[in-house]
């Protein structure tokens, strides 16, 4: 018989832009919690102690507020042409997203990769890449939500993140993370991504 509670773990970042929150960007700043079962993030939780915000995606189920309102996943054209990177890790990110998406995108420094996950699925911004290294406590609950909202957080080589307890908590192969259609805006992106070591 499979024991799958055997197989679920938590992860929680209980600070995440903590860089932004000692300069006083609170903004940024958001509390994570996920639960995994296998690789597979199954329930995540962001929290924006600051701005009073939460949101929840469960696996096959959806993604809702707090409040109970049901989040819809965001339509062709809802979301403005951005791109939110990293301002503590941008890396070449910048010239990566022109590249590959030319001048029609605007690139957008934020702080937390939870805060940048909200951008995503609050239709704020389109897309969420990360060229450097990432800790996976920084990324499940935001995958956990995204996936639920029908999007896919990838690393650099298209392959979408794992959890499980036999791989390492460190994602070396950046992301790139879109509610809607991450497939082809990682198929535009793929010719320009250096090589994986």
């Amino acid at each position: 018989m499979n024991n799958r509670v055997g197989r679920l773990q938590v992860f929680v970042d209980p600070l995440d832009a903590t860089q932004e929150f000692t300069e006083g960007l609170t903004e940024y700043v958001t509390v994570m919690v996920c639960i995994t079962q296998g690789d597979d993030p199954i329930f995540g939780a962001i929290y924006r102690p600051f701005h009073n915000e939460t949101i929840f995606g469960v696996a096959n189920w959806g993604v809702m507020t707090s409040s109970g309102k049901k989040i819809k996943p965001p339509k062709d054209g809802e979301a403005p042409p951005t791109i939110v990177v990293s301002r503590s890790h941008a890396g070449e990110v910048k010239t990566l997203a022109e590249k590959a998406f030319g001048s029609g995108y605007s690139v957008e420094s934020a702080g937390g990769s939870g805060y940048k996950t909200l951008r995503l699925v609050n239709a704020t911004a389109e897309l969420y890449i990360h060229e450097t290294a990432i800790k996976k406590w920084d990324t499940c609950a935001g995958d956990a939500i995204v996936r639920a909202l029908g999007g896919a957080m990838l690393d650099m080589d298209g392959s979408p993140l794992k959890y499980g307890p036999s791989t390492s908590v460190v994602n070396k192969r950046g992301l790139v993370v879109s509610a809607r259609n991450p497939y082809t805006y990682y198929q535009k992106l793929r010719s320009f991504l250096p090589e994986a070591n």
